[in-house]
């Protein structure tokens, strides 16, 4: 008698469960696929949905994922709980499914006809690796498929191949072989081309490295810039020295340029922006045969940020995490440069200058370099948007106060130069003597995305009003977007095109930046916002296909060039600040195709953002490279 009770108490108890689920399934299938927090990441399964799977033993394999994860998910539950129930629970099991595969089977949507992509979008076969299968032939690619591990691989390799020869110093730039050296602008453009290397460069490059594990190419960059010698240059750094004005002009703070020393290791001053990776101060001209002198002497803020601040404290992280330790290398360089830019903090409007006095620009001439005070009475906001990043990364390993303060300077800074009028950040600032600090009116597109990247859309609205990360983005997307014949947006601009009057260009570098601004408002705003989160999450996918044009493949290695011209892509006029021609290699664009296939944020130790701490969404971030640095 007792066994027939406890028989038939498992039996109701069981159905009880599983009608439970039948309900919670019927829900769930409904509603799991539209909501934005289960959204296929941009470039792969997020971390949270590869561990789900692993458990499961299933795959997207195309199909919707809502219903892949629901699945095989409510099968392991239902068997676990019945577990140590017993025969006659699985009988019931077997009885209870007949009901429930009909309710699920109406839960999956209809399947509809694929969609045929324009012709000026690329084709599955030229994006997908030959181990995956497009969703159907000719229909429009997204960025899950584009960007698999085997091309973030392929990403690395490029990155890893591109060094100079004679040093190992990452290269800007990758010239192909046979290149019409005739579409260069002049000597100095050629030989930066062929052996220069920008420190914001330098910087990306760092951050790829430490976030894969190559440490050995992190140290060897930071150890030839903390010696502070290269190849035929006595020193890479910007000092004044009364006994060689011309050579030597620069001046920071004090007038008789006291505070910045020449050799003693901390007190040195900034980095030239370009630096010669060969170390040669003499160089053979590729295109006249002729020998030419290195002339790049501009050290300026923010790719001294980059480097030493940002890029030299990822490295400082993948060693020791947030554990303060000042004997390291990482941490004396970085604060080194970080004195430094603190000296040219204006005291009334809290930004860093661009440059210390002395600094040469197209628009200034005359022999007596102390009367170049162009960069140093500007302020990019750019340029803070990096500073401040790189003295969050110093003030979260160190906890000085200096840092903290000079950190609040520069939020001064951008609530003065946000223009509500327009919803958008103000480029920068100049001083005029009789004016005061007075904003600059050109739309700078990096300075809205970058923002986005760096402050965060919880931070921005936080000051401003909620969704104005959002406005701000559909700003930029509307002075910056690029388009193909189609109308379909495939990048960003640098700047506002057609106020410039040229025809729109399309950045890698920019692209990649705003593309991880977007992801980042998506998931601040999936909550509140999904209809938003929606549109920026398909903006974002969009915007990293567009990027396919620009890619350059070589095997086993693939990088992307600087810029591309919609109009005329290869033959792409040479009126903006600095050109690179399509089919060379550019660092900065590889590097932030890196970051935006990865979901990294660079800005942030660990490529996390406080969206993603605070855990605000469930939606995750791609799959990261360090997953698959045995591969690497």
């Amino acid at each position: 008698m007792l066994n027939l009770k406890k028989t038939l108490s498992i039996k109701i108890t069981s159905l009880i469960v599983v009608l439970t689920l039948f309900v919670t399934s019927l829900a769930y299938c409904i509603e799991l696929p539209e909501r934005s927090y289960l959204r296929v990441p941009l470039l792969g399964n997020s971390d949270e949905g590869r561990d789900r799977l692993a458990r499961i033993g299933t795959s997207y394999s195309g199909t919707n994922p809502g219903q892949n994860i629901f699945i095989g998910e409510e099968k392991k539950t239902f068997l676990n709980v019945l577990g140590g129930a017993g025969k006659s629970a699985v009988i019931l099991l077997a009885g209870i499914t007949l009901l429930i595969l009909p309710a699920l089977a109406a839960c999956v949507p209809e399947s509809k006809p694929a969609v045929s992509a324009p012709t000026a979008q690329l084709t599955a076969q030229a994006i997908i690796q030959p181990t995956q299968t497009p969703r159907a032939t000719g229909a429009p690619l997204t960025p899950t498929q584009a960007a698999t591990v085997n091309n973030q691989i392929a990403i690395v390799n490029w990155i890893n191949a591109n060094v100079a020869t004679n040093t190992g110093l990452p290269l800007s730039f990758r010239v192909p072989k046979n290149f019409d050296w005739n579409k260069t602008l002049d000597a100095d453009h050629r030989i930066i081309l062929k052996e220069g290397l920008v420190l914001y460069d330098a910087g990306l490059a760092m951050i790829v490295w430490a976030n894969t594990k190559n440490i050995a190419q992190t140290d060897r960059l930071i150890n030839v810039l903390w010696k502070d010698s290269l190849g035929e240059f006595k020193t890479l750094r910007a000092y004044y020295d009364p006994a060689d004005i011309p050579g030597h002009p620069f001046i920071y703070r004090d007038p008789r340029g006291n505070d910045i020393s020449p050799f003693e290791p901390g007190k040195r001053g900034y980095i030239f922006k370009i630096i010669n990776a060969e170390g040669h101060y003499r160089i053979t001209d590729p295109l006249t045969g002729k020998q030419v002198t290195w002339q790049q002497w501009q050290p300026i803020s923010g790719e001294n940020s980059w480097f030493a601040n940002i890029g030299t404290m990822h490295t400082y992280y993948s060693k020791y995490g947030l554990t303060y330790n000042p004997n390291s290398l990482e941490l004396k360089l970085a604060e080194e440069v970080a004195r430094a830019a603190l000296l040219l903090q204006a005291d009334d409007i809290g930004g860093i200058r661009m440059a210390p006095i002395g600094t040469s620009s197209e628009g200034e001439t005359g022999k007596d370099p102390l009367k170049f005070r162009l960069f140093y009475d500007e302020i990019s906001t750019e340029n803070n948007l990096s500073g401040y990043a790189g003295l969050r990364m110093l003030a979260q390993v160190t906890g000085k106060a200096e840092y903290k303060k000079a950190m609040s300077g520069i939020e001064a800074y951008f609530k003065w130069a946000y223009v509500p009028e327009l919803g958008i950040f103000a480029q920068g600032a100049h001083f005029y003597p009789d004016k005061g600090w007075v904003k600059n009116t050109l739309f700078a597109t990096d300075v809205q995305t970058w923002a986005i990247d760096a402050l965060g859309p919880d931070v921005i609205d936080a000051w401003f009003g909620e969704g104005t990360a959002y406005r701000m983005w559909q700003k930029t997307k509307e002075l910056a977007g690029v388009r193909d014949s189609s109308g379909r947006l495939i990048g960003l601009d640098f700047a506002d095109y057609r106020a410039i009057g040229r025809q729109p260009l399309n950045s890698g570098e920019w692209t990649g930046g705003g593309i991880t601004g977007v992801l980042e408002a998506a998931k601040f705003y999936a909550v509140s916002h999904p209809d938003w989160a929606d549109e920026l999450q398909k903006d974002a996918e969009a915007m990293r296909l567009g990027m396919e044009s620009l890619r350059l493949s070589e095997g086993d290695k693939t990088g992307y060039s600087y810029f591309s011209c919609v109009v005329t892509p290869r033959e792409c006029p040479a009126n903006y600040g600095w050109y690179s021609p399509p089919e060379v290699g550019s660092l900065a664009s590889t590097a932030w195709a890196y970051f935006v296939d990865t979901g990294f944020n660079p800005f942030f130790f660990g490529g996390k953002s406080p969206v993603d701490q605070k855990k605000k969404t469930s939606m995750a971030a791609p799959f990261r490279v360090t997953d698959i640095r045995g591969a690497i």
